[in-house]
């Protein structure tokens, strides 16, 4: 099994674990609504996001469906995380540093000039205390954050990181 079929299985067995779905409705289709904080149009940020909800849709059979929802449709893009907070949204495409305002901490999970690159990142996130870190900011607000890529240095030794 090639490593990205994986990626693209476990991210969408993480998210059929998150719906609240009852074993005697198992039949019943999943539909979230995904607000993004960037136009499906917009490289790498847009379209990653748009090819996310295609992906998870069609790897999940049928079963669940996601829709890309384009930004400000929905929510304004520094509202996301209290529209899905709030359950009005069930998901979100945006990066973590929109919530500085909560906490700084989440700019931790965004953005960071000569921080990391995308390896060490996620080898932070695994098994440096980074994925426990994230959890911890966001259980309390009801809310699950999934790392769905990392972008490539922008300059050299600055490297941007959704």
């Amino acid at each position: 099994m090639q490593p990205q079929f994986r990626i693209r299985h476990a991210i969408v067995l993480i998210l059929l674990l998150l719906c609240p779905i009852r074993a005697d409705t198992a039949e019943t289709k999943v539909e979230w609504r995904m607000a993004s904080a960037f136009p499906g149009s917009a490289l790498l940020l847009g379209t990653l996001g748009r090819n996310f909800a295609e992906n998870a849709t069609a790897i999940s059979g049928g079963s669940m469906k996601i829709t890309f929802v384009e930004p400000n449709v929905l929510a304004a893009p520094f509202k996301l995380f209290d529209v899905v907070s709030r359950d009005k949204v069930e998901a979100a495409w945006a990066t973590s540093a929109y919530w500085f305002e909560k906490d700084p901490a989440f700019a931790l999970f965004s953005s960071v000039p000569f921080g990391p690159d995308a390896s060490e990142f996620m080898a932070w996130m695994k098994h440096g205390g980074g994925g426990k870190l994230r959890d911890e900011l966001y259980e309390p607000y009801g809310l699950v954050s999934i790392i769905c890529g990392a972008m490539p240095e922008l300059l050299p030794g600055i490297r941007t990181l959704t």
